[in-house]
């Protein structure tokens, strides 16, 4: 599980995450992290039997840098 920047970092990037995790490295709620894949800032992947939402970690990590440089 990934709990900080930190380890997002340490991690492989095409290791793939929870919705529940990734709001947690992004400091937002779940809902926040489906508005990002819903309005495409985030990409998620799908499982298609039960919908729920994956995100590779190479992802969030270069959202989060993006994030960062926009601010």
């Amino acid at each position: 599980m990934i709990d900080t920047r930190d380890v997002l970092m340490e991690t492989d990037r095409s290791c793939l995450f929870f919705t529940g995790e990734v709001a947690v490295v992004l400091g937002v709620s779940t809902t926040t992290v489906k508005r990002l894949d819903d309005t495409g800032q985030l990409r998620a992947h799908r499982n298609r039997r039960t919908g729920w939402r994956y995100f590779e970690a190479g992802d969030v990590f270069d959202f989060l840098e993006k994030r960062r440089t926009d601010t």
